[in-house]
């Protein structure tokens, strides 16, 4: 065992042991632990480590991942008092299982085995996360705190995606993750909640760091350079547009706004044109589907 399990194991036993004391007495101390849970998704490699690794794709490694974000979840899972954990079976819990068990059948078959169950421990950890937040909500005041912990994820990546941009020079930003595509998805899952709770009867603090933050999330999207993630987030704009627009409540303040924001998003894609020009032409859909196998995509070969 080198060092690094064995700090991992010695602060596994602190959590399960001290910091479960801690937090089960402190309503503050586990809405903290929350926090740090949905703020934490952003730095998730910040400090972690693999069991059983193995080589992987470009020189990378894979293992049994485990990081600072696990022992979070399992603090706040543990922590929190019986008589406020909720008995009943959690609504979509049941297709992850059977998805999960899918998955572990396909694993079972395959050879090698063990790179698929690398994946199968990061889906099973992904479980408990959802089963830990479900547990953790009981009402407005938690979503709330949730919903601050993902307007300062966003901004965070907006803000390091403006490094890489302009102090790194990288034509397409990566933010704090592995890669572009990765932020893309990240900010294709928080753009909908942050307008969500913008367009909510939260308090006007909340709703405008969110209406804030949801901007900042598609200025990041557009410095990823992502075809998906510039077509989806057309499609998630019109679909919001008709679900929470109306004509009848436009005022011109309403107006104003809207111009605004369209002003600002246009003058992001007209300073990353060039970018946008070369990932649609030069990179176009056959070099990746039509061809030989190209950064993992394309026709597999046997």
């Amino acid at each position: 065992m080198e060092a690094k399990h064995a700090i991992f194991s010695v602060a596994f036993a602190l959590v399960l042991t001290v910091g479960r004391v801690v937090c089960s007495r402190s309503a503050r101390l586990r809405d903290a632990c929350a926090f740090l849970l949905v703020f934490g998704t952003t730095r998730t490699d910040m400090l972690d480590i693999n069991f059983l690794s193995r080589e992987w794709y470009r020189g990378t490694t894979r293992g049994i991942e485990v990081s600072w974000v696990d022992l979070i979840w399992i603090l706040l899972l543990a922590s929190l008092p019986r008589n406020e954990r909720k008995n009943a079976w959690l609504p979509g819990l049941g297709p992850m299982f059977v998805f999960f068990a899918y998955n572990a059948l396909i694993v079972a078959y395959s050879d090698p085995a063990i790179f698929g169950l690398f994946e199968l421990s990061n889906m099973l950890r992904h479980i408990f996360v959802f089963v830990t937040m479900a547990r953790y909500v009981k009402g407005d005041r938690e979503l709330s705190i949730i919903a601050w912990a993902l307007s300062l994820a966003v901004a965070y990546e907006f803000l390091y995606a403006l490094r890489c941009r302009f102090f790194w020079k990288q034509p397409r930003v990566q933010g704090s993750f592995a890669h572009c595509n990765v932020l893309s998805m990240y900010e294709l899952m928080a753009i909908p909640m942050m307008a969500t709770v913008a367009a909510s009867d939260a308090s006007r603090a909340l709703r405008r760091t969110c209406a804030v933050a949801a901007l900042l999330g598609v200025a990041t999207l557009l410095l990823t350079v992502s075809r998906g993630g510039i077509v989806t987030l057309t499609m998630v704009g019109i679909f919001l547009l008709f679900a929470c627009g109306s004509l009848r409540e436009m005022t011109v303040r309403h107006a104003c706004i809207g111009v605004s924001i369209a002003s600002i998003l246009g003058v992001l894609v007209a300073a990353n044109y060039d970018n946008f020009n070369a990932r649609f032409e030069a990179e176009g859909f056959d070099k990746e589907y039509g061809g030989p196998v190209w950064e993992g995509r394309g026709p597999t070969s046997y």
